[in-house]
């Protein structure tokens, strides 16, 4: 057994995210992924790759390929390696439909857990990180073995799992979309059921059964019994629990409760604004407005993804470019992260993403707002998870100067979020046709005084296309 002891990896060793919440902590060594196993859990781990679970799971794409090392690190028994993800997402950054795929993976999970005994203690939306278009459970330590005598048929952590995703999704498909993302902040509590009933002003029905029971035995004892005698007998019952018949096959009922849940997801009927998709002759899946791949930036995107091969690429532009160009990236084989701050464009992008199956995570966020913090001191902040060999920001200079942003603002997010180079454009003063945007140009607002501040940040700032109709664009490197 090779061990590391804390002089070997001071320094090289890097606690994950909100692992401090947890016994099984994740770290970084050497660029790889690891979680320590306590002592406590060492059989339960065995076991669980011992006969075959993890396999299984990892096989199903349940649970992200996880592996039992030969590493020790006190006071761990047990060191598994994960594979990496590419990039961390978190649910209030997702849109309807992540959060729903989610959500239906979740349950997924839950009920292949149960087919083996074992259950799911936590039902937080943070244990799913989504790989490309594919959501997986990254959590090991929610894995749990269900006692031989629970007598619970229900699922433990369904008000959780409430909050987190059913009554987010229901507030999305009632048109409140934007309240569930910020409500999703919260870590603790989500969307609570007094929320959604206060927006709503309708009431959610439970899927208790002993309440079901209860309420069935209420209604048929005020039709058949005197009123003395049913008093008396409905205080007798709501004040003990009621008794589950002994033919009541309780593994089976915890298998149908979770698919009750889940059918009730899938029920959930989002908003109806997804594209229209239409089969291109180069075989690809798209949205009938996809703009033609002939256009002059398209033709110097390629070119630059063709020349650079960057592993992975940050598209953060808006207009035409916010589906073709996290395309086009993919397609040179980019892991792709394409933020934007409407909803509707990431539903879209997600749609044709998973239909063509790319390695595109498309995030409802606008770095350029300041209730969005790059940095964060309990998540990992954007500014890491999210940073990419290349930034692409077509048409979005344009858009931020029309919202009053400084070109220093822009460099310096810009420059956050790439790791080397950075592809940007500039709309010459005689495409703005309204007078105020005229007037920012009286104000400094030019091409020079963007290259000023990129020129700050980067190594080199090039101009790769100066047409004086159309739009300039600078490639930039570190």
């Amino acid at each position: 057994m090779e061990e590391l002891n804390r002089k070997q990896t001071q320094g090289s060793l890097v606690y994950q995210g909100l692992s401090f919440t947890d016994y099984h902590r994740l770290f970084k060594l050497n660029g790889e992924l690891f979680r320590g196993v306590p002592s406590i859990r060492y059989q339960f781990c065995r076991d669980l790759f011992n006969k075959g679970i993890m396999r299984e799971l990892i096989t199903k794409k349940l649970f992200v390929e996880t592996e039992i090392t030969s590493l020790k690190f006190d006071p761990y028994k047990i060191v598994l390696k994960h594979r990496t993800i590419p990039f961390v997402s978190y649910p209030q950054e997702w849109c309807d439909l992540m959060l729903k795929d989610a959500a239906l993976h979740q349950l997924d999970f839950c009920i292949e857990l149960d087919r083996h005994k074992l259950l799911c203690e936590d039902a937080h939306p943070l244990n799913i990180l989504f790989d490309g278009c594919q959501p997986v459970f990254v959590d090991f330590g929610s894995m749990s073995p269900i006692p031989d005598d629970c007598t619970h048929w229900e699922w433990f952590n369904y008000e959780q799992f409430s909050r987190a995703f059913i009554y987010p999704l229901r507030l999305m498909a009632q048109g409140y979309g934007r309240i569930a993302h910020w409500l999703l902040h919260d870590y603790e509590h989500s969307v609570l059921k007094s929320d959604f009933e206060a927006l709503t002003r309708r009431s959610l029905p439970g899927l208790n059964l002993a309440r079901k029971l209860a309420s069935r035995f209420k209604y048929s004892a005020r039709l058949h019994t005197p009123e003395k005698i049913r008093n008396i007998l409905e205080k007798f019952f709501f004040t003990r629990k009621p008794q589950l018949p002994d033919s009541f096959n309780i593994l089976q009922a915890r298998c149908d409760f979770l698919k009750q849940i889940r059918q009730e997801v899938e029920n959930i009927k989002l908003p109806s604004t997804q594209p229209k998709i239409i089969k291109r002759s180069d075989g690809l899946l798209l949205p009938e407005l996809t703009s033609e791949k002939g256009t002059s930036s398209h033709r110097i995107v390629s070119t630059v993804l063709s020349d650079l091969r960057p592993g992975s690429v940050l598209d953060i532009g808006r207009g035409s470019h916010q589906i073709d160009t996290p395309l086009l990236a993919a397609r040179y084989q980019s892991k792709v992260v394409a933020v934007n701050p409407d909803e509707t464009n990431a539903r879209n992008l997600y749609v044709v993403a998973k239909k063509n199956k790319l390695p595109i995570i498309p995030l409802q966020i606008n770095f350029f707002s300041p209730s969005y913090d790059l940095s964060n001191y309990w998540f990992k902040p954007a500014s890491e998870r999210l940073r990419c060999d290349l930034v692409i920001a077509l048409d979005l200079v344009e858009h931020l100067i029309k919202e009053n942003l400084r070109f220093d603002l822009i460099a310096e997010r810009l420059s956050v979020l790439s790791k080397r180079w950075l592809l940007v454009d500039f709309t010459p003063d005689n495409d703005w046709e309204s007078p105020e945007t005229r007037a920012l140009q009286n104000s400094g607002y030019t091409i020079d005084s963007l290259i000023d501040e990129l020129i700050k940040r980067f190594r080199s700032v090039n101009k790769i296309s100066s047409q004086s109709e159309h739009p300039v664009l600078l490639l930039c490197e570190k």
